[in-house]
């Protein structure tokens, strides 16, 4: 056999240094420290479609791994409980892993794409060495969003393995009632394996010679056990103008039972209410009259004391501001930043965390949510179109932000009276 020449031996030797070079480097090169996948190909309109982010290490993890969700159309994402902590054998080699849990809902219909996002986390490189911090980016992924039978495009009609409807009513039973009386109504809906921002506001319908006022919807996520559940709770209060006969309508929401894939509809009752004219009685009114006149002075000192005590209890709160004011405050300039930076999705997650705080205030006696009309229609506008399927141009963040300001203003400022400034008791001229 004669020798290869002199350059040609050497350019074959070199080539397969480098093929082993390859072929044995070290397995870390060849490992993804992030590694996304979906846990489903397909799932119905507003069902939770779950995807995973798995990170590795060779050492143990330091801190909370971050991550830069996409915010989508018509689309929540939401991060699932704490990671699941593992271990790994990878050619040969055991590397630490975390595994993250995320669920999609959407209420677009068709392939849903979730786009590359970020990822940050620390750990060591071993169980020795000083923490590194690594950034990495997932892979997109992709599912099915299929539109159930007999659902129109655009409804909104839930997915869950079960739905419950309930409401109350306060007063429970009336046989009649006066103008100006009011009247609330409670309606309360569970879903299984759903999320509560995905459950859609109910309509406030009523008869002319009603007016109705909307609560601050409040919504729970709840997990025991692996198993979710979405609560959202409405208020509507309904005033009774002049009198007449009216009926509180029944409500109905249509839901789509994901078990036996059949379309269900649950629903509540109404209520017929009589509303009377009010009484006239000229002799009472004038005997009245005067008994009030007589306990007319005591009554103005016990106000003008119970409005020095109100303004006192207030300044000693302000002086002695509590975690969850603080609470409020940092929720509060976040809405304010989404609206500067005319992002309908993160001023609407923010606005829930800041009515979440206020809440806590309320349940603490220190304030009372009571919205204005401004803000309303401002929320409103803001959650149809996040939800509603309304494009982001027409949300005006300025206005938002606004009317969002007057409402802090008109719910932390003190409560003023007329009797700051009393008239005399008895008056020379």
């Amino acid at each position: 056999m004669m020798p290869l020449p002199r350059r040609t031996s050497r350019n074959a030797t070199t080539h397969l240094a480098a093929m082993l070079l390859l072929l044995c480097g070290p397995a870390a090169e060849a490992i993804e420290k992030v590694r996304a996948e979906m846990g489903v190909q397909d799932a119905w309109v507003g069902e939770r479609a779950p995807f995973y982010v798995t990170l590795h290490s060779r050492g143990p993890f330091s801190g909370v791994a971050t991550f830069e969700l996409p915010e989508l159309p018509r689309t929540v994402i939401v991060k699932l409980s704490s990671p699941l902590i593992g271990s790994e054998s990878i050619e040969g080699e055991t590397w630490l892993s975390q595994r993250h849990e995320f669920a999609v809902y959407t209420w677009r219909q068709g392939e849903v794409t979730i786009p590359p996002f970020t990822v940050r986390f620390r750990s060591k490189p071993s169980y020795t060495a000083d923490d590194e911090s690594t950034e990495a980016s997932t892979s997109e992924l992709r599912f099915e969003s299929r539109l159930p039978p007999d659902v129109a495009p655009g409804d909104e009609v839930l997915p869950t393995t079960e739905l419950t409807f309930a409401q109350a009513w306060s007063p429970e039973r009336v046989e009649s009632v006066q103008p100006g009386d009011v009247i609330e109504r409670t309606l309360t809906r569970r879903a299984e394996g759903a999320t509560a921002m995905m459950l859609p506001p109910l309509e406030p319908l009523a008869q002319d010679g009603i007016k109705v006022y909307e609560g601050t919807p409040k919504i729970q996520d709840r997990t025991e056990r692996g198993a979710s559940t979405a609560e959202r709770l409405e208020v509507f209060k309904y005033q009774f103008v002049r009198p007449g006969t009216y009926e509180l309508p029944p409500l109905t929401v249509r839901w789509w039972d994901t078990t036996q894939e059949k379309l269900r509809q649950s629903s509540v009752p109404g209520m017929p209410v009589r509303v009377a004219a009010p009484p006239t009685n000229s002799a009472g009114t004038a005997s009245g009259g005067a008994v009030a006149f007589l306990y007319l002075p005591f009554a103005m000192l016990s106000l003008a004391a119970a409005a020095w005590l109100t303004r006192s209890v207030w300044r000693s709160w302000i002086v002695s501001e509590t975690g969850s004011r603080h609470a409020e405050r940092t929720a509060a300039r976040r809405v304010l930043a989404a609206c500067r930076d005319a992002d309908p999705g993160k001023a609407y997650r923010s606005t829930l965390e800041w009515l979440r705080a206020v809440e806590v205030l309320d349940t603490e006696g220190n304030t009372s949510l009571n919205l204005s009309d401004a803000f309303e229609r401002q929320w409103k506008s803001l959650s149809r179109v996040r939800y509603g399927g309304r494009p982001k141009s027409t949300w005006g963040s300025r206005d938002f932000a606004i009317a969002f300001k007057e409402q802090r203003k008109r719910l932390f400022a003190p409560r003023r009276t007329s009797l700051d400034k009393l008239a005399p008791l008895n008056p020379t001229s």
